[in-house]
């Protein structure tokens, strides 16, 4: 039984066996054996039907193709128990034809254990890829279906490449547990009761030639044309205009206890205390200001002033300006500074000792964030001489840090002979942080000798971290998620990456083009994009407490959704838009900064986050959703990495991207 569309073939055999190829380019489907196994294959309208008893469960599977892409496979699956016990022989198994060596591969989360897979509460962008030589393949759930959307939370991904010569691309009904911090195991318990009617569907896309970057490319478009569509028109998680998430959240925070001043360098200083529950957890002192990569002061001062200065509210700028005064009188290390201030001891420290810092120890991450939000303080917001002489200085002890392959070591110890780089991390993604610092200076009149240690690092980052995947930082290895700093999934062939590491790679390769009109690295920039859009949440599930659409998650061993990174990451949508054109950057820009408000505890928030709308002082919210793995909120971690961080994405986009924000009331 065969359906033919040009190089299109899907075949099915007596035996069960079921092919899908175009040109050269073949998934199998072999038969399932077992017990009781009988089936059945019938053509009816231009689809192959094929029913099959397994054990205790009859499932019917219908492939067609949609007209208008001869190089997709829709398969939908109808499952019934005839008995009540476990789920067994309800995943569809594919093996690909795809020679090695595969020049990418993506499974949402990893699976480094037998009984592992990719669970269902990692489904944000939900796909499994290869890409290699003879093209590229891909699985793609399709929930648009009500039965296979409410069956979405049973079922699970898979991406397995240990057979020589082939990798497997696997779906459907296989209910999985969190278990760490954090994978998804088979679980056990899970059982389906006699009369149980499920559904999986979902989609096979191939290409017979093209590379990694045409995979990511070709199946970002379609994960978002497909799942977001429905939630674009309505704006939903953004329930009030961007202005009211500021009236409800900055009278909230500088009116608390966290918000501190003091004297410093003999003048006034101020900002967002650290809150005490994460002292012992992250081995810093306590009380701390800190300009940390997530907890940034400088980064929320910018919203606090800018917003401040548009909506004429002095005790907003009041504050934006005591924590930059507090930046400003951090003592400089060869050019590097200090991320934390203990002011009840005047005392500076390095940077968090979890994280692999100490009270000596610079992270370059840090400085070169706080460095940025500096920058576009005296740009945006206040002329300030000493501002841009401590950006001045942080782009020359970056450049001269530069090591001969283009990297930049990210930790230094500093004593009074100087700066030594730690090797921890060296030669990696980490350099992506400090290329980003320097792209965003480098086009300010004053800092036109900057460009080249940029291209420099960007073909650092394009020759070892975008061709391996090799998307690694300080959060990969040293934050919740703690694992060795040589870790491969053995059963996907994927090294752990984070999110941070892939938007710093993405804003280098575009800071880069934009200094050149290189294509080459608009390109690259627009392959990183798409690696850094697998995290994004594209649709809403059933199975979350949440309308969660739009936001982003942490790392592919960890299971957050609506990360306070979402807000971070929208500003180079919006960026991404302007140098291409392409309009669902736009969409995905505005979709991740709506999302950075969903937590906010407001009453208008009931319907979007049951959990979290009443939980906190009007505007403030929760680091994220869901970093169990189960259906429930996580714990509030800082105003810099929430709602101050998210307001100040606002002021930005407002400021850099006018008429492009799209807020609740210019319609």
């Amino acid at each position: 039984m065969t359906l033919e569309n040009g190089d299109c073939r899907v075949a099915a055999t007596a035996s069960g066996e079921i092919t899908f190829s175009v040109g050269h380019n073949c998934l199998m489907l072999p038969p399932q054996g077992g017990e009781s196994e009988s089936v059945t294959i019938t053509e009816v309208d231009g689809r192959i039907r094929i029913e099959r008893r397994r054990g205790g469960f009859r499932l019917v599977r219908t492939l067609s193709r949609p007209e208008g892409n001869p190089c997709l496979l829709r398969v939908t699956c109808a499952a019934a128990a005839d008995r009540t016990g476990p789920f067994d022989g309800l995943v569809d198994r594919w093996s690909s034809s795809l020679k090695q060596p595969h020049d990418y591969r993506w499974a949402p989360n990893l699976r480094p254990e037998r009984e592992m897979r990719v669970g269902s509460h990692c489904f944000r962008s939900p796909v499994v890829m290869v890409s290699g030589i003879g093209g590229w393949a891909a699985l793609i759930p399709d929930f648009e279906s009500e039965t296979a959307r409410r069956d979405a939370r049973l079922c699970a991904l898979d991406l397995d490449a240990t057979a020589v010569g082939e990798v497997m691309l696997g779906y459907g009904l296989e209910p999985t547990r969190p278990v760490g911090h954090v994978l998804f195991e088979i679980d056990p318990a899970a059982e389906a009761a006699e009369g149980d009617v499920f559904r999986f569907d979902y989609y096979l896309l191939l290409s017979p030639s093209g590379s990694g970057a045409d995979m990511l490319r070709t199946v970002n478009a379609f994960l978002w044309s497909q799942f977001a569509a429905p939630y674009l028109d309505d704006k939903l998680p953004q329930t009030v205009p961007f202005d009211l998430y500021a009236d409800y959240g900055y009278p909230s925070l500088i009116s608390t206890p966290l918000f501190v001043r003091f004297t410093l360098g003999g003048g006034a200083a101020g900002g967002i205390s650290a809150e005490s529950a994460h002292a012992d957890y992250f081995r810093r002192p306590h009380p701390v200001i800190w300009n940390q990569y997530w907890f940034n002061n400088q980064r929320a001062a910018y919203g606090l002033g800018a917003n401040g200065t548009v909506r004429h509210e002095g005790r907003w700028l009041e504050a934006g300006r005591l924590m930059t005064a507090t930046t400003l009188s951090a003592p400089r290390w060869d050019g590097l500074w200090p991320a934390l201030y203990a002011y009840d001891q005047d005392e500076w420290w390095g940077s968090i000792p979890r994280l692999n810092g100490g009270k000596r120890r610079v992270h370059v991450a840090d400085a070169a964030l706080t460095g940025e939000w500096l920058f576009h303080w005296v740009n945006d917001v206040e002329r300030s001489g000493a501002g841009l002489s401590m950006v001045r200085s942080l782009a020359d002890c970056l450049c001269r840090l530069q090591q001969v392959d283009g990297s930049i070591p990210p930790w230094f110890d500093w004593d009074d002979t100087g700066l030594r780089a730690d090797e921890t991390l060296n030669h990696s993604a980490e350099t992506g942080a400090a290329t980003a610092f320097l792209a965003a200076v480098a086009g300010h009149p004053d800092f036109g000798d900057v460009v080249p240690s940029v291209l420099h690092g960007a073909e650092f980052l394009a020759a070892e971290v975008m061709k391996y995947q090799r998307y690694q930082d300080f959060e990969t290895f040293y934050s919740c998620s703690p694992k060795k700093l040589d870790m491969v999934d053995p059963y996907t062939g994927i090294m752990p990456q984070n999110s941070l590491a892939v938007h710093w790679t993405a804003r280098t390769m575009l800071g880069a083009y934009r200094l050149t009109h290189d294509g080459e690295l608009l390109k690259l920039a627009i392959q990183a994009t798409d690696s850094l859009s697998l995290y994004q949440q594209v649709w809403n599930p059933p199975f979350l407490s949440l309308f969660a659409f739009g936001g982003f998650g942490v790392m592919n061993t960890d299971a957050e959704w609506n990360d306070a990174r979402q807000s971070l990451f929208a500003p180079h949508y919006f960026e991404m838009y302007e140098a291409t054109g392409l309009k669902e950057y736009l969409e995905r820009g505005r979709a991740a900064l709506r999302a950075s408000f969903a937590l906010a505890s407001i009453p208008e928030n009931a319907g979007v986050s049951p959990n979290t709308f009443d939980s906190y002082p009007p505007g403030l919210m929760p680091e994220n959703y869901g970093h169990s793995g189960r259906d429930t909120p996580a714990g509030r971690s800082d105003a810099c990495w929430g709602e101050a961080g998210a307001l100040t994405s606002v002021a930005f986009i407002r400021l850099r991207h006018p008429g492009l924000l799209d807020d609740l009331d210019d319609a």
